[in-house]
């Protein structure tokens, strides 16, 4: 009887899950299937020679490998792959529901075993150490409020028994630091968080994406099954159309997600929304109060005051600096451009637009210089 793993989680993972069993592949999926793709699918009870079969100790089937074939692959994926071929043992990342029940029912449970990713959880210390580290950390200049408020949910997750998902929302105008500072706490995390735009939940595509459609399309179950830790960031949550926003009432309530094709466990995930909602009132008719009631936190950003925009400015001449030549530096640091934005009455407060107009006056200064120099050596 063959024996089966399921491995539910992201590629490198599972490689490195392979790795540590010793696994040493013999066949890959996708190398036995190519030749099968069309061949009929009535299998005999007791296929003939079976013994004849070249024996496949270790077969690997992994996630990206479902969206290479037909959908008639997967409804038959047990035929096709154990009854025609001399499996012993086989390795399945993120299998689809389909292929899952069926392997269950027809080799049993108890030749089935469930390995996962294994996602980083900070403790209350590490919560602790994090928060006085981003803190004071240069790359996120301000918000101390917001750091505050999304460090007491992260505290609170830490203690929590149970492993359901936190859900915050950052919200206010643009350009303010929300999506950034949600990166910054994907790296205490020690990976990146998975990124959703939902700028582009609008058409029917969308509606493929979030319920899922046939195998070979992407959708959100797949990127959730592949994240790489359980940060996941959906960045313009007030752009999508409102009829999605029930998509994340069961997701949000009981820590799973389940389309046509996959069932995710979403255990101890952190949800970042981000959005430019500009009050809680806002928020509440705009996403409903059932999806507002399961948000636990609202937390909003706002524009930076004069010091923080100052240590801003700073920062981003810092760091454009270090990627010139040191004559290119002295160009930028002799001139008095620097000082124009810091002592700046009219301010720009969309911090992502003041890093643009610098950088653009950066290299407009140093292109005048090169003309300057040109034209002298001519």
């Amino acid at each position: 009887m063959v024996q089966a793993v399921f491995f539910k989680g992201n590629s490198s993972d599972f490689l490195e899950y392979l790795k540590n069993k010793n696994v040493e592949c013999d066949k890959y999926f996708l190398d036995i299937i190519k030749d099968d793709d069309n061949i009929k699918l009535t299998v005999p009870n007791n296929p003939q020679n079976m013994e004849e079969k070249e024996i496949i100790k270790n077969l690997v089937v992994m996630s990206s490998d479902f969206s290479s074939v037909n959908n008639h692959v997967i409804s038959n994926f047990y035929n096709m792959v154990i009854k025609r071929h001399n499996v012993r043992n086989i390795y399945i990342q993120n299998p689809p529901v389909r292929i899952e029940r069926s392997m269950l029912a027809r080799i049993g449970k108890e030749n089935v075993r469930y390995e996962y990713s294994n996602y980083k959880k900070l403790s209350e210390s590490e919560v602790i150490q994090s928060y006085y580290k981003i803190q004071n950390s240069s790359n996120f200049v301000g918000q101390k409020k917001a750091k505050k408020r999304t460090f007491i949910n992260l505290y609170k997750q830490a203690l929590s028994k149970n492993k359901n998902p936190l859900v915050l929302m950052f919200y206010g105008v643009s350009g303010v630091g929300k999506t950034v500072f949600a990166k910054e706490i994907g790296k205490l995390y020690n990976s990146e968080v998975t990124r959703l735009q939902f700028s582009m939940m609008q058409t029917e595509t969308a509606v493929n994406y979030l319920f899922g459609s046939d195998n070979t399309k992407p959708s959100l179950a797949v990127d959730l099954l592949n994240r790489k830790s359980n940060i996941i960031l959906i960045d313009e949550f007030d752009k999508a159309n409102p009829i999605f926003y029930n998509a994340f009432y069961q997701m949000f309530d009981e820590g799973y997600f389940e389309d046509t094709n996959y069932r995710v466990s979403l255990n101890n995930c952190i949800f970042i929304l981000t959005s430019n909602f500009l009050d809680l009132d806002h928020i509440s008719k705009r996403i409903g109060v059932p999806l507002f009631s399961r948000l636990d936190d609202k937390i909003k950003f706002i524009e930076l005051n004069r010091n923080e925009y100052r240590l801003f400015v700073e920062n981003i001449f810092q760091d454009l600096l270090q990627e010139l030549t040191s004559e290119q530096q002295k160009i930028i640091q002799n001139s008095n451009l620097k000082s124009c934005y810091l002592n700046a009455n009219n301010r720009q407060t969309n911090n992502r637009m003041l890093k643009k107009i610098i950088e653009k006056d950066i290299y407009s200064l140093l292109f005048e210089k090169a003309i300057q120099n040109s034209i002298s050596i001519d």
